[in-house]
C-alpha cells in the first residue's frame, strides 16, 4: 500500500467499484470512493487527499448539460491534483476543463477515459499527474506566514522551514500577507526549487501585513483556524514580532490540539523575550552602521552635529548596537529615559520621561561643548524612534533641545546642527550572515519542533545555549514590561552601555 490516497467520485456503480478495485490492487493506492459531490465534498474535508479523480457527469449521465463534476473540481483545492474522469471527451470538454479557475491553476491537470483502456495506460495517466504535481508525496502539511514588519533573514527561514519539512515528507503551504491572508485563505504550494532564488534577498517573499483587529477577534481567530484546518494543515510556522506572537497565541489557544503552532522571532527591533537576537536585527544594525559612517565626512568637513533617529519601535537595541560601533558622540534609548508613574507602574510618566531625556541631553550637549572647545569639529548623536513614540510628539526633540542649549556656547565654535532619520532603507536591507544563519537554524528548529509535537512555544536564540523554547504565554507576559526593567536582563545591552559611556566624555584639564 501506497501513501497516496485517491478521492473516485463516479456516479456509476459499477464503473466505480470496478476501479476502485484496479487503483487498490493493481496499484496499491488508497482510495475513497463517492457517489455524489456531497460525499466527494465530506471525504475532501476529512482526509488530506492527494488527487481527484472526478466523473464530468456526476449527477446524471444522460444529461448532456451535467457538468457537476467539472464544477466539482473547480471548487477543489488547487493543491490536490485532479483528473477528469469521461465517458464522452470532446473539444468542448477540453476547453472548460482547462480554463483558469484563480489565475494559477487549471480545473483539471490529467484526463481518464471510461473505455476500455488497460490498467497500464490507467496508471501511466493518472502517475504522469501525480509527478507532475507533488515533488512529494506528503503525508502531512504544514504552513508557514510573516506577520508584522518584515525584516531580513525571514526568506532565509522560510527556505529551511520548507527543506526541513520536505525532508520529513511534509508539504508546506505559504500564507500570502500575514494573518489577514490567513484569514482570506490565501495559500499557495512552495516548491523546493523555486526558494532559493529569495532566499538571501530582504523582505519576505510571502508578504507581510499588519491586521490589528486580529489580535483580540475570536471570530476572526476562528475563522483563520478553520482555513487551516479545511486545508488539512496540522502544523503552523509563523514569524514575526510581538504582534505576531498575540496572534500565534490566539490561534494556539483555540485549535487546542487540532493545531500545533511554533513561531520565529523575525524583526529588526530585537525586542522580544526568549531570544538574544531576533532575525534582521543584526542585519539593520550593519546598515545603520554604513550609514553613520556615510555621514562622518560631510559632518567634518561642514562642521556640523548630526542627530540621527534610528528604528527599532521601543527597544534601544539599534540605536544602542550601531551607536557603539561608530563611536557616536551620545546614544538616547528609551530604557534609559523613560519613566514609569510611582503608582502606576504599567503606565508611562510622560513628565518625568521628558524631564529625564532633557537631563540627559543638558548632559550630552556639556560633554560636546569641551570636546569642541578642544577642537572636534563634528559628532554624531543616535537616538532610538521609541523615545519620540513613548514621550509624546508635543515635547521638543532632540535637536530642538540641543540647539537651545548651544546657544549658551561661544559662536565660535558653535556648529551646525541636522536631523537626519534612519527608516525603511534600513530595513529593507539583504541579510547578512548571522541573520542567515539564525534563520535556517530556527526555520528548520521549528519544523523539528511541530515533529516533536510541541505547541505554543517561540523558538529562539542564546548566545549561551543556541536553539531555545519558550512558551508564548510567557513571551506575551514579559514583553509589555517597562524599559528600565527590561533593560536589566539584557545583560550584552548593559555591558554595551557601560561600554560607551566610558569612552565618551573627553578629558578635563
Amino acid at each position: 500500500m501506497t501513501e497516496i490516497r485517491i478521492l473516485l467520485a463516479d456516479n456509476d456503480q459499477r464503473h466505480r467499484e470496478s476501479l476502485t478495485v484496479e487503483l487498490r490492487e493493481g496499484a496499491g493506492f488508497e482510495v475513497f470512493p463517492a457517489a455524489s459531490p456531497e460525499e466527494a465534498r465530506k471525504i475532501l474535508k476529512d482526509r488530506l487527499i492527494h488527487l481527484a479523480i472526478v466523473n464530468l457527469r456526476l449527477v446524471d449521465d444522460e444529461d448532456e448539460n451535467d457538468r457537476s463534476g467539472l464544477d466539482l473540481c473547480g471548487e477543489i483545492d488547487p493543491m490536490v491534483a485532479r483528473v477528469l474522469l469521461t465517458g464522452h471527451p470532446t473539444a468542448e470538454t477540453a476547453r472548460q476543463a482547462l480554463q483558469i479557475t484563480d489565475g494559477r491553476d487549471p480545473v483539471a491537470n490529467g484526463y481518464l477515459s471510461k473505455t476500455n483502456d488497460s490498467l497500464e495506460e490507467k496508471l501511466k495517466v493518472v502517475k504522469g499527474v501525480l509527478d507532475a504535481h507533488f515533488e512529494i508525496i506528503p503525508r502531512d502539511r504544514f504552513a508557514v506566514l510573516t506577520s508584522g514588519g518584515d525584516s531580513p533573514g525571514m526568506n532565509a527561514a522560510i527556505w529551511a522551514v520548507v527543506r526541513a519539512a520536505m525532508a520529513r515528507k511534509i508539504e508546506v503551504i505559504g500564507v500570502e500577507d500575514g494573518y489577514r491572508g490567513l484569514y482570506e485563505g490565501r495559500f499557495h504550494k512552495l516548491r523546493w526549487g523555486s526558494l532559493t532564488e529569495h532566499m538571501t534577498r530582504g523582505g519576505t517573499f510571502l508578504g507581510s501585513a499588519r491586521f490589528k483587529e486580529f489580535r483580540d477577534n475570536d471570530a476572526l481567530h476562528e475563522k483563520a483556524l478553520q482555513r487551516l484546518l479545511n486545508a488539512h494543515v496540522s502544523g503552523l510556522v509563523v514569524i514575526g514580532g510581538d504582534g505576531s506572537m498575540q496572534g500565534a497565541k490566539a490561534l494556539a489557544a483555540r485549535a487546542g490540539d487540532k493545531l500545533r503552532t511554533v513561531a520565529l522571532p523575525g524583526t529588526i527591533d530585537n525586542d522580544l523575550y526568549g531570544t538574544d537576537m531576533t532575525l534582521g536585527a543584526g542585519s539593520a544594525g550593519n546598515a545603520i552602521v554604513r550609514e553613520l559612517e556615510n555621514m562622518m565626512p560631510p559632518a567634518h568637513a561642514m562642521r556640523r552635529i548630526f542627530v540621527c533617529e534610528v528604528m527599532g519601535r521601543y527597544s534601544g537595541f539599534l540605536a544602542l548596537d550601531a551607536g557603539l560601533c561608530v563611536g557616536a558622540d551620545a546614544i538616547l534609548i528609551p530604557e534609559k529615559v523613560i519613566k514609569m508613574k510611582p503608582k502606576r507602574p504599567d503606565k508611562i510618566d510622560r513628565i518625568a520621561s521628558a524631564e529625564e531625556l532633557n537631563s540627559q541631553i543638558d548632559e550630552i550637549v556639556e560633554r560636546l561643548e569641551r570636546a569642541f572647545l578642544g577642537g572636534q569639529r563634528h559628532a554624531l548623536v543616535v537616538f532610538s524612534e521609541g523615545i519620540r513614540k513613548l514621550i509624546g510628539k508635543d515635547r521638543k526633540d532632540v535637536r530642538e533641545r540641543m540647539e537651545e542649549r548651544m546657544e549658551e556656547w561661544p559662536e565660535d565654535i558653535r556648529p551646525d546642527i541636522r536631523t537626519q532619520l534612519l527608516g525603511y532603507t534600513i530595513r529593507g536591507v539583504r541579510p547578512e550572515r548571522f541573520d542567515l544563519r539564525i534563520g535556517i537554524m530556527l526555520g528548520s528548529a521549528a519544523v523539528k519542533a511541530l515533529v516533536d509535537g510541541r505547541n505554543n512555544v517561540m523558538v529562539g536564540w542564546s548566545y549561551e545555549h543556541g536553539v531555545t523554547k519558550t512558551d508564548f504565554d510567557e513571551i506575551t507576559a514579559k514583553g509589555k514590561r517597562p524599559p528600565a526593567e527590561i533593560l536589566e536582563e539584557r545583560s550584552k545591552w548593559k555591558q554595551f552601555l557601560e561600554l560607551h559611556e566610558t569612552m565618551v566624555a573627553p578629558p578635563r584639564k
